[in-house]
């Protein structure tokens, strides 16, 4: 069997048990505990590096002179541009969870999520310049691009308003530290 017929028969299969989905998981569901947390920034970490991977092949590209891979329609510039915003959209979506957080553990996970944020951004600025920049969970597909400038000056801003729990986890025996 192909991996479309493939599909197509556990779809099928899926459609025939005939079972209401559950739509009581809700965003804030996701996250209802430390443990919960923990997974979801380990996750965000996959992601990041996924896309800080990329990064760096196209940066040796660029380095070794090989830039006839890293032309307009490569594919590796694609996926790269991919890897960043898959990384920034559920670090957005857990950012506005743990903000409305009242839960003692939440800041030590939001500022793991935006350093995060902050370090796809000023990576995707250094590779692209003026990037579309979004920092809120949105509906819409498209985006204006954002200066170079505003962006770091945004993140760099972000960073130095977490730096203190940063500091305090490094001195702690968190998991994260």
């Amino acid at each position: 069997l192909s991996s479309k017929q493939t599909v197509w028969i556990n779809c099928i299969k899926v459609k025939s048990l005939n079972i209401t989905p559950d739509d009581s998981l809700t965003e804030e569901s996701l996250i209802n505990s430390e443990s919960d947390a923990m997974m979801a920034i380990a996750a965000l970490y996959m992601k990041v590096r996924d896309f800080s991977l990329y990064q760096h092949y196209i940066e040796y590209l660029a380095l070794t002179g090989q830039r006839d891979l890293l032309k307009e329609d490569s594919q590796l510039l694609y996926d790269a541009w991919l890897s960043a915003y898959t990384a920034i959209t559920p670090t957005n979506n857990i950012i506005e969870i743990l903000e409305r957080s009242e839960l003692s553990w939440a800041p030590k996970y939001l500022s793991h999520a935006k350093v995060l944020r902050a370090f796809v951004y000023y990576n995707l600025a250094v590779l692209w310049g003026d990037v579309p920049y979004v920092v809120a969970k949105t509906d819409e597909l498209f985006h204006q691009r954002t200066k170079i400038n505003e962006i770091i000056t945004n993140e760099i801003s972000t960073i130095e308003n977490v730096y203190s729990s940063l500091e305090q986890l490094a001195n702690s025996s968190s998991s994260f530290s």
